[in-house]
């Protein structure tokens, strides 16, 4: 028996050979392309916006009031954001609520003089708070 060689084969890309690739790209397919991937996302977001919308519409419907007595709106404890349900106030007048409501104090405690209307804390309350402020800080030796 004799061996029988294998077809030799020119090289690739040589007279349209297997391997051969040609420089332009079909228009055609190019067009085609784009059409079905613009029909695909067009479909794809059609699909997702139905499906959303049915989500919402069941959640919707699950979330009813548990009561007829409770309230429209419901208080977060604080610290709230101003202003908010409950704190209708900005910082700057909570600021200046604080300020009003610490000056009526400190007159009616008789620290404001009447002269210069600047508090003044009594020399007496001063050395109170630093002896209990000295013995808080001091500890026994042991």
């Amino acid at each position: 028996m004799a061996m029988q060689h294998p077809e030799s084969h020119s090289p690739p890309g040589a007279n349209g050979s297997p391997g051969y690739q040609d420089e332009t790209v079909s228009l055609r397919g190019v067009i085609w392309f784009a059409i079905i991937f613009i029909g695909f996302a067009i479909v794809s977001q059609v699909m997702l916006w139905a499906v959303y919308s049915r989500f919402h519409r069941q959640a919707s419907s699950v979330d009813v009031r548990r009561s007829a007595l409770a309230p429209e709106q419901v208080v977060t404890p604080p610290p709230r954001l101003q202003p908010s349900p409950g704190q209708d106030s900005t910082p700057w007048q909570d600021m200046d609520q604080l300020r009003r409501a610490e000056r009526e104090d400190f007159a009616r405690r008789g620290w404001i003089d009447a002269k210069t209307g600047q508090v003044v804390i009594p020399d007496q309350i001063v050395k109170q708070v630093q002896g209990m402020s000295a013995k808080a800080t001091t500890r026994p030796r042991g």
